[in-house]
């Protein structure tokens, strides 16, 4: 089952246990204890009785081959980010459906001739609507923000980064759509000949997955970057003539090209602060082959 995961790791330089040490830095913040507490809310505490029920499912019928194989899944992926150390709550929330369906047959099984408990269930699910917004974005952020006010929720983050009025996993994409079209007024206003050698690169894979998330609709090409998975997909087409770059800052963009021009900043309040007024760099003739630049870039994190 993991023989092609194993290989392609072989054949790139082990990159997951690169990663691993870069993320292991970012979030040593979190401990087991944290990653085991932040189940309980990651899952809706209204489904608490629901994934409990399916441990005792697993316990019960343990000897059974389908539960067998599923319980290994769930515990060989539990132990992984427990050993891991500093995991995200939401890393093992997928595989928690496996309890979802041990739970639900076990539930079935109880409520099947108590009609009582059913309706205390059926009560005591409806109650994860009160958390619902927490985990979608159905309000409007201004909505949103006062309602986790009401219900006390403050903005939180597993990577002790400084946060403005939303929590990370919503501040971390919010103003996408915006990043996207200011990176089309500056890729549109280039000539067609300087569009079709023009690469667009994000500083990171979220400034590159607004770039992606919103190609088709905005008529971009699809972003590189040097962040994570972009780096190892490579730099694509681009030849070191043009590129528009959206970052927080010039850095050492003077050191790797002939010419940089800022095409403007781009305001997203909401946003997790760092994310906030980036800039849009057109940056001309590097100074290096595309292929001695790339290996200097990479960024796993």
């Amino acid at each position: 089952m993991f023989s092609p995961y194993l290989i392609w790791n072989a054949l790139h330089d082990w990159p997951t246990i690169e990663f691993l040490g870069g993320a292991a830095r970012k979030y040593d913040s979190l401990s087991p204890l944290s990653f085991l507490i932040g189940q309980f809310l990651i899952n809706n505490p209204s489904n608490l009785l629901i994934w409990t029920s399916g441990l005792i499912w697993f316990f019960k019928y343990r000897k059974e081959p389908a539960t067998q194989m599923l319980s290994i899944i769930f515990l060989t992926i539990l132990a992984i980010l427990l050993i891991n150390g500093h995991s995200k709550p939401e890393y093992l929330a997928p595989i928690f459906s496996v309890l979802f369906i041990g739970g639900a047959i076990l539930i079935e099984k109880w409520t099947a001739k108590r009609k009582t408990l059913a309706g205390i269930i059926i009560a005591i699910q409806l109650t994860g609507v009160i958390v619902l917004p927490l985990a979608l974005p159905i309000l409007p952020v201004d909505t949103f923000l006062a309602y986790s006010k009401t219900l006390g929720m403050a903005p939180s983050t597993p990577e002790g980064h400084e946060l403005a009025e939303l929590p990370q996993f919503y501040a971390d994409m919010f103003g996408w759509e915006n990043q996207a079209k200011s990176i089309t007024a500056a890729y549109h206003s280039l000539s067609p000949e300087e569009r079709s050698v023009c690469a667009i690169f994000g500083d990171n894979y979220g400034r590159s997955g607004a770039i992606d998330y919103f190609s088709d609709k905005y008529d971009l090409p699809l972003s590189i970057g040097s962040h994570n998975n972009y780096w190892i997909w490579g730099p694509d087409n681009f030849n070191g003539e043009l590129v528009i770059i959206l970052s927080d800052e010039v850095g050492d963009k003077a050191d790797y090209f002939e010419e940089i021009r800022d095409m403007g900043v781009i305001n997203s309040p909401y946003t997790i602060p760092y994310e906030n007024n980036l800039h849009i760099y057109l940056c001309k003739n590097l100074k290096m082959p595309v292929s001695e630049l790339w290996p200097m870039i990479k960024s796993y994190n």
